[in-house]
């Protein structure tokens, strides 16, 4: 089997567990903020998945740009990091709120 495919399907099935594991958590917190990271851990593992499927061959390769920058690549590195930003930015009003 091929080293990267095999790395490939290790970071989905941890990155599926630590979703798994989030989604559980906020279904017992139910508070916005857990849903802005649970949202960033699904785009996350969104994007893992479309790796693998577009390294297999399965899936297309995106290859629009927008100031000759590629959108899928920019995406990749801005949307999770921003959902997870927002929701700690939003638990930290909440803390700041509480006090």
């Amino acid at each position: 089997m091929n080293p990267d495919i095999l790395l490939s399907i290790i970071k989905l099935s941890l990155s599926a567990l630590i979703t798994i594991l989030a989604i559980s958590l906020m279904a017992k917190r139910r508070e916005f903020a857990w849903g802005m990271i649970v949202i960033g851990l699904l785009i996350s593992f969104a994007i893992l998945v479309y790796d693998l499927t577009v390294s297999l061959g399965i899936a297309p390769v995106i290859t629009y740009k927008l100031f000759n920058i590629p959108i899928y690549e920019l995406g990749k590195i801005v949307l999770p990091a921003f959902f997870f930003i927002l929701g700690l930015l939003i638990m930290k009003a909440k803390k700041k709120l509480e006090i």
